[in-house]
């Protein structure tokens, strides 16, 4: 009698572990903060481009670092890029948002593709995840609370196959963590570049007195090169 109930009572820890690791499972990627952005095209007057720019540009990229310890040991260290902080006040959470401002070729742009590739894998292999862990859960469970009839052997082929698929299931979670990891570091360069994606979008290039139209600005250094070839020129002739 005690041999069943210490077995009764390793196989609840055992449940209470996979229901800990199937919770887990169902909270990743359930909060999203979206934001509606927009953008004039490359052809739109340079002061509304200009004003645009000044109010989508981004400030700072915000990240939570966690890093656990072991008896004074660091065994772990999580990066997680939360958001992007534009000067207009809004921040970017998801990297999709960025998609109306940015350059459809830019590295941005890739990175954001690539991000949302990865967490549709992340997704489903959550969806599978869980799928699995509540099956297994379920078929160790059952042997558990359903006691067998005086003087039949209890069975516990359920509670064998039901640990190996919550296995599958656990391990297919570690699988879809290593994938949200991946996609975070998409995200974080999709942060990164955005800027470079923004000014391309709105064909605006760095200069002196801040950003100023690409077109112009190449106009005014080809005049520039072709005055001083002419300079070459006349002093040439002059000698």
């Amino acid at each position: 009698m005690t041999i069943q109930f210490n077995r009764e009572r390793n196989l609840s820890k055992l449940l209470s572990g996979f229901l800990s690791i199937g919770c887990a499972t169902a909270s990743v990627g359930c909060i999203n903060h979206h934001v509606q952005l927009e953008a004039p095209e490359s052809d739109a007057p340079i002061m509304e481009r200009r004003m645009a720019y000044e109010h989508l540009q981004p400030v700072s990229v915000a990240e939570t670092h966690i890093t656990t310890y072991k008896m004074g040991t660091q065994v772990s260290a999580i990066r997680r890029t939360d958001y992007l902080q534009l000067k207009g006040g809004q921040r970017v959470y998801e990297p999709e948002d960025i998609w109306p401002v940015i350059a459809q070729t830019s590295a941005a742009a890739e990175s954001v593709k690539s991000y949302e590739d990865k967490s549709s894998t992340v997704r489903t292999l959550n969806w599978v995840s869980a799928g699995l862990l509540g099956a297994g859960i379920g078929m160790m469970a059952y042997p558990i609370f359903h006691r067998p009839a005086p003087g039949e052997k209890r069975d516990n082929t359920l509670v064998y196959v039901g640990l190996s698929t919550a296995t599958i299931g656990a391990l297919t979670l570690l699988w879809a963590n290593s994938e949200a990891q991946s996609a975070n570091d998409d995200k974080a360069t999709a942060f990164s570049v955005y800027d470079d994606g923004l000014r391309s979008k709105l064909n605006l290039c760095e200069s002196d007195v801040g950003v100023s139209d690409c077109n112009h600005r190449e106009t005014r250094k080809s005049k520039r090169v072709d005055k001083d070839e002419s300079d070459v020129d006349s002093s040439a002739s002059d000698k």
